[in-house]
């Protein structure tokens, strides 16, 4: 693996080989190879149960393979993976803000939590907010669609500010 992340045009924006994980005797993710191609959109697919989020979970540097390797961005998920959450955006499908701040203040925790917060400054107060709707109202008075929508512009806006991808899961 390489020290330092490859950013050349040519290198791949994600290399797994052989990643492997497994939870006791029970094998989540057995030996998977991929390459993903920068500017590529890729996706997992399959039943429940396949290893779709447990290998999501890796390569985004929240859970450590048992074995093999994972290049994103061209920074080792095992031995970087604070290095590999700096470079993306990610978004749980079971996101959620915190129903009882407002839109805005769910944006400023998220922005802290996420290092955004230097981005943020550049943005004047509430125009962020604004532009995805609803600035005042708390994050439990929103419809479905708008908390989803919410989470993905916090998640790209994360992406976009660490020069990277978003992913969500």
């Amino acid at each position: 693996m390489a020290d330092r992340p490859d950013r050349s045009d040519t290198a791949p924006a994600i290399v797994v080989r052989n990643l492997t994980r497994r939870f006791g005797e029970f094998v989540a993710v057995d030996n998977v190879s991929f390459d993903v191609a920068r500017g590529e959109i890729f996706g997992f697919l399959g039943s429940n149960g396949a290893g779709k989020s447990t290998t999501i979970r890796m390569l985004c540097g929240l859970l450590e393979p048992t074995s093999g390797s994972a290049l994103v961005g061209g920074v080792d998920v095992t031995s970087d993976p604070e290095g590999v959450k700096r470079r993306i955006g990610y978004m749980s499908q079971k996101f959620s803000l915190y129903e009882l701040l407002t839109v805005d203040q769910n944006i400023a925790f998220f922005g802290g939590v996420y290092g955004l917060v230097a981005l943020l400054g550049f943005v004047a107060p509430g125009i962020l907010s604004t532009i995805l709707g609803h600035p005042g109202l708390s994050a439990g008075e929103l419809m479905a669609d708008n908390v989803f929508h919410i989470a993905v512009a916090l998640s790209s806006l994360a992406a976009g500010f660490a020069g990277s991808a978003a992913v969500t899961a």
